[in-house]
């Protein structure tokens, strides 16, 4: 499993966000809403209309990816407090 990240870059959560991963020295992967529009997309279609917007992404096999939505910067913190 692995954390993927939403976000843009003049979003101050989802620098809040990206630091609280390296803190905790937690890998994670960055999608950049504002520069890939399959990504902007993807949230759409998820119905979040705000970022940061963290995933917990379970690869099942064959490039196949389950996803579970965590949620938002307060959302990830409370997650990572479990």
């Amino acid at each position: 499993m692995k954390y993927v990240m939403y976000g843009s870059p003049k979003c101050t959560y989802c620098h809040s966000a990206k630091d609280l991963f390296e803190q905790k020295g937690i890998e994670y992967e960055y999608r950049d809403i504002s520069a890939d529009p399959v990504a902007k997309e993807f949230l759409l279609d998820l119905g979040v209309r705000t970022v940061p917007q963290i995933l917990l992404e379970d690869d099942i096999g064959e490039g196949i990816g389950r996803y579970s939505l965590i949620g938002g910067y307060d959302a990830l913190c409370e997650h990572l407090r479990n």
